[in-house]
């Protein structure tokens, strides 16, 4: 466009040129000539100084609404970013947060699925030294009552093996009386063996009958002690199974205080994450906000002093692309104001000329005669 009126102008010149070597004849006409170039040349002038001017607004309307533009885009573009990398800071704030609660309460489920187990282990132990308690007594009850069976059924042989070789001394009733009578007054123990009748003691001395009292009270001896050692064992068992089970009752129990302990520190230590997360949430929340109401406000640097990432390299690129187009403005406009002085020396050279050509052709009409009209062009 610059180029054009410079064009312009300088096909002005060559007019206003070759007007002045017109004939002085054509004084009249060249002189209308000259007056309608000096309007059209006036009128061009004010056209190129008003295009000038509009094309002067209208690009820098148009560099304002394309900075505008640019500037909104990468405003919205720095606040969508921050917006995700807060968004990804946040989700994975939550992960990590929920990740170490998971881990926590997993923790804490296996803790008290092992304090449960050694509960029911607890119990079970109990239960089952109720059991063999019970156990116990019922088989010592059993073990009694079949050594008293027993004693009364040996008893009750004896009785008649020894009423059966007596009866050519006594007769029957007399001795089962005093047999029967002996038993009701002697309370018999297991462990004193059988002893005589007392009708026995007041007869004479049998040698044969002796012989197999005594054979017998042999053997009623020999499987009451081995009886004694059986029973025995099995105290001893029973005693060292308690014993057992008393020193893993203890075991559980300190077990339990510990993790009683540990679930504690646990519960504790939850509450402080909690406590950590909550603060750590309502400061990205802040964040946020100041983000939303104060980095945007200006485009300065200065706003956007944060932690070296992505984002800040990116503001720095806007910066310096925003940067290099104020300077095309910048350049722009020492162009536009360059072109504008050599169109006013332009125009101060054409009104010269003008000046000067109607000074010539004053000076020529004065020189030429009135009444000569043979170089008039009609």
């Amino acid at each position: 466009m610059e180029e054009y009126d410079s064009l312009i102008f300088s096909k002005d010149c060559e007019n206003f040129t070759k007007v002045a070597s017109i004939n002085a004849g054509t004084f009249k006409l060249n002189m209308n000539k000259d007056i309608g170039n000096s309007s059209i040349q006036t009128q061009i002038s004010s056209k190129l100084d008003f295009k000038l001017n509009n094309n002067a607004n209208f690009i820098k309307a148009q560099l304002e609404k394309r900075l505008d533009f640019k500037l909104a885009n990468n405003s919205t573009f720095i606040k969508s970013q921050l917006g995700k990398k807060l968004d990804v800071k946040l989700e994975n704030n939550n992960t990590a947060f929920r990740n170490i609660l998971g881990k926590k309460l997993d923790l804490k489920l296996d803790n008290n699925v092992a304090a449960i187990r050694n509960t029911i282990g607890k119990k079970l132990d109990i239960k089952l030294e109720q059991n063999t308690a019970f156990l116990k007594n019922t088989v010592g009850k059993k073990l009694d009552f079949k050594l008293e069976h027993n004693t009364n059924a040996i008893r009750n042989i004896i009785g008649r093996k020894l009423d059966i070789k007596l009866g050519m001394f006594q007769p029957t009733n007399t001795m089962r009386k005093a047999y029967t009578e002996r038993q009701k007054e002697l309370s018999i123990s297991p462990l004193s063996g059988v002893p005589p009748p007392n009708d026995l003691r007041r007869r004479k001395f049998v040698p044969e009958i002796e012989y197999a009292f005594e054979k017998e009270a042999k053997e009623i001896k020999i499987k009451t002690a081995a009886l004694e050692k059986e029973i025995e064992k099995k105290l001893n068992d029973y005693k060292q199974s308690n014993n057992e089970h008393l020193e893993k009752k203890s075991k559980v129990f300190n077990q339990i205080d510990e993790c009683h302990n540990e679930l504690e520190d646990m519960r504790e230590s939850l509450n402080d994450i909690l406590k950590d997360a909550q603060y750590t949430k309502e400061e990205l929340k802040g964040m946020r906000e100041k983000l939303d109401e104060e980095i945007y406000r200006d485009n300065e640097i200065s706003t956007y002093k944060v932690t070296p990432d992505p984002v800040l390299s990116q503001l720095m690129d806007l910066k310096k692309e925003i940067d290099l187009m104020n300077n095309r403005l910048s350049f722009t406009e020492n162009e536009l104001k360059s072109k504008s002085l050599e169109n006013n020396q332009l125009k101060e050279v054409v009104y010269k000329l003008k000046e000067s050509l109607i000074d010539e052709q004053i000076l020529e009409s004065k020189s030429v005669d009135v009444s000569c009209r043979a170089c008039i062009i009609v």
